[in-house]
């Protein structure tokens, strides 16, 4: 576990109406990252033969300060290890969720089950911490080939919201988050407090168990490298985390 200084996965995931919030900057935001792969996973794969590579993060956000929140971001930019790819463009089209359906519907039963390729929990907060909501976060392969993120809560208002990480060339996964979410109403701001998430999907291509995820080497430092940059309104952070592999 290292400290690192980041923003907001899902920044202002709760409409709160909360005068007088007090936001941390962002170089006032701490943040401790894992990144983790599981024991079968940690054998890799090759080029020629790829492997699935079940991976999750855990992270917490505090600030420096020790008052306030942590700060919100605008966006998310996860790098995956140059070992490892996100396999939605050969994800069978049969099985990827629409995210425009989902979000019409405001269900993501709107999703083929067989999308699922992940699950996790935010703990958001605001007013300074003093509110909290607890969000379940359910992952789908995309009918672009992309990875989905449905949003869901009940309390302290519902949030049934899916967004979309664009993935680029196959590593790359960029999550925007709407200045909806960010600030539901002015001045109104709210911040993640801890995240643990997992991508674990398979499905069958061509006879071939193929993985959300693959791996398709492993360096010689045994260590796949994972970057993480948070995007703010003025500026961003880039940081990193290792998890150990074998050939």
């Amino acid at each position: 576990m290292t400290r690192k200084i980041i923003g907001s996965l899902l920044a202002g995931a709760l409409l709160l109406a909360i005068p007088g919030i007090a936001l941390a900057d962002h170089e006032d935001t701490l943040m401790n990252v894992d990144f983790k792969t599981t024991a079968k996973s940690k054998k890799s794969g090759t080029k020629r033969a790829p492997r699935p590579a079940n991976l999750s993060i855990a992270l917490t956000q505090t600030t420096r300060s020790g008052t306030g929140q942590p700060a919100s971001s605008a966006a998310l930019n996860i790098t995956l290890p140059k070992e490892m790819q996100f396999r939605g463009r050969i994800w069978p089209k049969k099985l990827r969720c629409d995210p425009i359906k989902a979000n019409n519907v405001k269900s993501d039963s709107a999703c083929p089950k067989r999308s699922s390729v992940g699950a996790g929990h935010v703990t958001a907060t605001a007013g300074d911490g003093s509110l909290v909501s607890e969000i379940a976060v359910r992952a789908y392969m995309t009918t672009s080939g992309d990875l989905g993120l449905w949003l869901t809560t009940a309390t302290p208002l519902p949030i049934n919201q899916m967004l979309v990480g664009k993935v680029s060339r196959g590593r790359t996964i960029r999550i925007a988050i709407p200045s909806n979410i960010q600030q539901p109403l002015v001045g109104v701001k709210s911040a993640i407090r801890a995240l643990r998430f997992s991508l674990t999907g398979t499905t069958r291509v061509n006879g071939r168990t193929v993985g959300a995820v693959e791996s398709t080497g492993c360096p010689t430092s045994k260590l796949w490298t994972l970057a993480f940059q948070s995007v703010y309104a003025h500026g961003s952070i880039t940081d990193k985390d290792t998890a150990a592999c074998r050939r």
